[in-house]
């Protein structure tokens, strides 16, 4: 009983052994095996800078990293040190799109071939960050929403708008269905229209529904460029 018993143990320790190992020999790659090692890509909240981690150093240093932003695609490109980490120049890469806006990095798959295993790179792609209006450069496009308001008299209203460049000589034109533009007029520095109300109900054909529009603009400065978006008002007949 006791040479069965040892026997028993000698055959689960061999075994256990073995399986320990088998997936030993299978991760030794051998030459011109293909190796798959996945990757991880962050990028920092500026946008411009980042690393690649790997768990193999030849998926790390050299690595092209590609700068994306959303409804650009990739704006500007790049390597990776020995480290992983990437740079690229801000004021370059600011130029390249808009604020507000949202980017992120993809280092793209690639093969990299060594004198054993070839190393298949997988693609990765980081997180995406927002770059607010507030972190433009100087010369970069600040995309500003705005809001036009026409009172019910139709000859008066008021542009808002998320910046003063934005409000301030801001043109208005003032348009009647049937007619197209009536009258045309330009904000105050608070953003405040208005046209000549008797000028305004005899240009058309009484009753009439009228309203405002604000066209894009372009408002350059020291700083940033300001593009000012489009905005149309409610529509107000007068009877």
């Amino acid at each position: 009983m006791r040479k069965r018993k040892r026997a028993t143990v000698l055959a689960g320790t061999l075994l256990a052994t073995l399986a320990i190992a088998v997936p030993a020999a299978m991760a030794a790659a051998g030459p011109g095996q293909v190796v798959k090692v996945s990757a991880n890509t962050w990028i920092a909240s500026k946008g411009n800078q980042g690393k690649v981690r790997a768990s193999n150093a030849n998926c790390v240093e050299n690595r092209e990293v590609l700068i994306k932003a959303n409804g650009y695609g990739t704006i500007d490109r790049t390597f990776t040190d020995a480290d992983g980490a990437w740079k690229v120049n801000k004021a370059r890469l600011y130029s390249k799109f808009s604020v507000p806006a949202k980017l992120y990095a993809v280092a793209p798959q690639v093969y990299q071939g060594t004198a054993g295993p070839i190393y298949n790179c997988l693609k990765s792609v980081s997180r995406t960050v927002a770059i607010p209006a507030s972190a433009a450069e100087p010369g970069q496009t600040v995309r500003v929403s705005s809001n036009l308001w026409m009172a019910n008299v139709a000859y008066q209203g008021r542009v808002r708008a998320g910046d003063a460049n934005c409000v301030s000589e801001r043109e208005v034109l003032i348009k009647a269905n049937g007619y197209g533009v009536v009258m045309t007029t330009t904000a105050d520095a608070d953003g405040f229209w208005k046209v000549d109300e008797a000028k305004l109900y005899t240009s058309v054909e009484i009753p009439a529904t009228f309203y405002a529009v604000a066209p894009a603009t372009y408002e350059g400065t020291a700083g940033p460029i300001y593009q000012c978006e489009k905005a149309v008002s409610r529509k107000v007949t007068i009877p």
